[in-house]
C-alpha cells in the first residue's frame, strides 16, 4: 500500500515508534507442531462460530480417511476454539436412485462429531455438475444450463429448471427429517447452484475438480440464460414489468411485435442501455427468486437452526449476485450469508466483504466470511479482524489456513480471543453505484481497497437506498462511478434537504448522470447545503475526505476522533464499535508502539506484526 499523504491536524498526542525484529512470513506451508493440542486452549466469543472446511468425501471410498482425519485432528481443533466442521452433502450421495435416501456415509461423520463434542455444518449441495446423480443427470427431467455467447450446454443444472424444485424440497424435507433430531448441527450452509454452490451463475472452467462426477463440461465466465426456460422466465418478466409492447418499445426504442419474440441477449447485442439495465434486472431477480426458494424451504425444515445462503464473487454483473438483495431474502426468513470470496490482503477482503456486512446489518441477516482458497500465515489474523470489526457471526478456514503451518496456528491462538459478536460503530458510507457496474463492470473496488486506509465505513448500494439505507449514516461518500438510477439521485437529494445528510463529492470528477444522460439532478444535489465537494486534485480527494469528516460536527465525536486517528498511520486499520472499543489491525511486519489519545485518555499499545489490539481486551502475550 501506497504511504499515504499527510498535512492535517488533529487534537490527539501522536507518536510512532517502530520496535522488535521483522516476523518472516513463509510461503510454504509445513506440518504444524500443534500448539493447541499440546495444551494452549483458547476460546473464540460466545455467540460467534469458527468452522473449519476440508474433511469432504467425494465416494464411499473416501469416508474412512476423512474419519480417521477427523478423530486425530478434531480434539486439536476444539483446542483452538473450533465450533464446528463443514461437509459437502452431496445430493448424488444421498439420493443413489429416485426416492431412495441413504444417509450411511454422512451418519458415520455426524456420530463422530456427537461423540467428540463438536458441532456439524453440512453444505447442501443440489445443481452444480459434482452433486448430480446419474439418474437425474441423464434423465428428461434435466435441464443444463445454457450460455448466451456459444450456445453451449454446461453440465450445471439450470435454476429455471421447473422439475428441480421438487426434488430441492424431498431432499431438504428428508436431510432435517434425518439430522436434526440427533442435535449434532451447528448451522445449514445452502449450496444453490453454480460451479461450486455458490449463490452465482457459472463462473469458472468446467475442468477443475468438479468435472470428475461426470466429466470435463462447457463452462466459463458469462451469461447462462440461453434454456428455453430462461427464455420464457424473462419473457414474463417483461410482460409483468411493462404490461404492453408498445411500453416496452418505447423504453427500449424497438420495434417488436409482442414479448413471446424476445430473447435473451448479450450486451453487444442490447438495443438500448435500458434493454440491458432490464436483462441483468431479470437475470439478477432470477437468482434472488432462486435462494428465496431455498431459504424458506430450508427454513421450513430446519425452524430453529441457523441457515446460511453459499455466495461468492465480487459482484460483476456475470455473477448475478445482488449481495443486499441476497441478505434480504436471507433476513425474510432469519437467515444468514456466508461469502467465500476472501483471500491473504486484508484491504482486498474488506472491499470485497462490506456489502454483506453493510447489507445483514440494514436487513437483520447475520453473516460468515470465508476464504475462496489459501491464506498466508501473515494474513490468518487480518481474516478475524475483518469478521469481528464486521460484525459476523461465522468465519471459516480451511484446515490448511491454520493447521499445516506452526506459524498460522501460532498466529490464530493468539488472534482467537478477538473473535466475537460485535456492533460497530459506522455514520460513514461509500455509495456503491450498481448501476454504473451493470453498464461497465467491476471497476469500483479499488475505490474502498484505497479509502480504507484512510477510516472505516459501509458500503450503500442503490438497493439499499431504496429500502432506506440512508437512515443509518450521517454522511455519504461518492467515489468512482459515473451512472446511476434517477431515483437513486432523487433519494440521496431528499436525504440532504429533509433529514441533514452529508454528500461528500469530487468537483473535478465525472458527475454522477442517469440511465439517459441527464446530469441535472446530480448538479442540484451539489447545490444543497449538505453538500461538500472537493475543487482539488483527484489524487487528493481521500486525504480530503478523511480531513473533513474528522472535523464534521454531524458526526459523533468518538467517531470524528477515530477517523482522525485512522487517516495518521500506514498499515493500521481501526474500528470502533456501539460500546467504545476500538480494535486495530497492524499490517506492518514489525510491532508498532504508539501513544495516542482518544476521548481525553492517554493510551500507549504496542500492536503486535500482523496482529490485532483492543482497547478491552488484553492482549496474549507473545510466546
Amino acid at each position: 500500500m501506497n504511504v499515504r499523504e499527510r498535512g492535517f491536524l488533529i487534537t490527539a498526542i501522536l507518536f510512532l515508534v517502530i520496535v522488535g525484529e521483522q516476523r518472516g512470513v513463509s510461503g510454504a506451508e509445513t506440518p504444524s507442531e500443534g500448539k493447541a493440542a499440546a495444551g494452549r486452549i483458547v476460546k473464540v466469543g460466545e455467540g460467534t462460530q469458527l468452522t473449519i472446511g476440508d474433511f469432504d468425501i467425494s465416494s464411499a471410498a473416501d469416508l474412512q480417511g476423512v474419519l480417521e482425519r477427523l478423530k486425530r485432528e478434531l480434539p486439536r481443533m476444539k483446542a483452538a476454539g473450533v465450533t464446528s466442521h463443514e461437509t459437502y452433502v452431496r445430493w448424488n450421495l444421498v439420493e443413489t436412485s429416485l426416492g431412495k435416501f441413504d444417509f450411511s456415509l454422512y451418519d458415520q461423520i455426524a456420530e463422530l462429531d456427537h461423540s467428540l463434542g463438536i458441532k456439524w455444518v453440512p453444505f447442501i449441495i443440489i445443481g452444480p455438475a459434482y452433486a448430480t446423480p446419474d439418474w437425474f443427470y441423464s434423465s428428461k427431467h434435466s435441464v443444463k444450463y445454457v450460455c448466451l455467447e456459444h450456445g453451449e450446454e454446461s453440465a450445471i443444472e439450470s435454476l429455471w429448471n421447473p422439475h428441480l424444485r421438487g426434488h430441492v424440497s424431498r431432499f431438504m424435507k428428508e436431510f432435517a427429517a434425518h439430522y436434526e433430531p440427533m442435535g449434532v448441527i451447528e448451522s445449514v450452509l445452502l449450496g444453490i447452484t453454480g460451479n461450486y454452490g455458490e449463490a452465482i451463475y457459472p463462473a469458472t472452467s468446467g475442468e477443475d475438480w468438479t468435472s470428475r462426477t461426470h466429466g470435463k463440461y462447457h463452462s466459463h465466465p458469462g451469461y447462462w440464460a440461453g434454456d428455453q426456460h430462461a427464455v420464457r422466465s424473462f419473457q414474463r418478466w417483461l410482460k409483468n414489468k411493462y404490461r404492453d409492447i408498445a411500453s416496452l418499445n418505447r423504453d427500449w426504442k424497438t420495434n417488436h411485435r409482442d414479448f413471446s419474440r424476445i430473447k435473451t441477449f448479450l450486451r453487444k447485442d442490447a438495443p438500448s442501455t435500458r434493454a440491458w439495465l432490464d436483462m441483468l434486472d431479470w437475470y439478477r431477480g432470477s437468482m434472488n427468486d432462486w435462494a428465496a426458494f431455498w431459504m424458506k424451504t430450508a427454513r421450513k425444515y430446519f425452524p430453529q437452526t441457523n441457515i446460511y445462503l453459499c455466495t461468492g464473487g465480487d459482484g460483476n454483473p456475470m455473477h448475478g449476485s445482488d449481495f443486499g438483495e441476497q441478505c434480504r431474502v436471507a433476513a425474510s426468513v432469519y437467515g444468514g450469508v456466508r461469502i467465500t470470496n476472501e483471500g491473504s490482503s486484508y484491504p482486498d477482503n474488506f472491499s470485497l466483504t462490506r456489502w454483506i456486512a453493510s447489507a445483514g446489518r440494514l436487513y437483520g441477516a447475520y453473516y460468515g466470511f470465508e476464504p475462496a482458497g489459501g491464506v498466508s500465515p501473515a494474513a490468518v489474523a487480518a481474516r478475524c479482524y475483518n469478521a469481528t470489526a464486521s460484525g459476523a457471526r461465522q468465519l471459516h478456514y480451511y484446515f490448511g489456513n491454520i493447521f499445516m503451518s506452526s506459524q498460522a496456528e501460532d498466529n490464530w491462538l493468539k488472534s482467537a480471543q478477538f473473535f466475537r459478536r460485535r456492533e460497530p460503530k459506522v455514520e460513514v458510507a461509500l455509495f456503491y453505484p450498481q448501476t454504473d457496474i451493470e453498464l461497465g463492470g467491476q471497476d469500483f473496488l479499488r475505490y474502498p481497497r484505497a479509502l480504507r486506509d484512510f477510516f472505516d465505513f459501509d458500503y450503500l448500494s442503490e438497493g439499499m437506498i431504496r429500502d432506506g439505507g440512508l437512515k443509518r449514516y450521517k454522511a455519504l461518500i461518492i467515489a468512482g462511478g459515473h451512472t446511476v438510477e434517477i431515483t437513486t439521485l432523487r433519494r440521496i437529494r431528499a436525504w440532504c434537504l429533509w433529514e441533514g445528510g452529508i454528500v461528500i463529492a469530487s468537483g473535478t470528477s465525472a458527475p454522477l448522470v442517469t440511465v439517459e444522460g441527464d446530469d441535472t439532478l446530480y448538479r442540484l444535489l451539489l447545490d444543497t447545503d449538505g453538500a461538500i465537494v472537493d475543487q482539488g486534485p483527484r489524487e487528493g480527494y481521500f486525504r480530503f475526505v478523511a480531513k473533513t469528516l474528522a472535523e464534521l460536527p454531524v458526526l459523533s465525536r468518538d467517531t470524528r476522533e477515530v477517523i482522525a486517528l485512522d487517516s495518521k498511520t500506514d498499515n493500521l486499520y481501526w474500528t470502533l464499535f456501539e460500546d467504545g472499543e476500538i480494535l486495530i489491525l497492524n499490517q506492518n511486519p514489525k510491532d508498532v508502539t504508539w501513544g495516542f489519545t482518544f476521548l481525553g485518555k492517554y493510551m500507549r499499545p504496542t500492536i503486535p506484526a500482523y496482529g490485532i489490539w483492543s482497547s478491552k481486551v488484553s492482549a496474549i502475550s507473545r510466546q
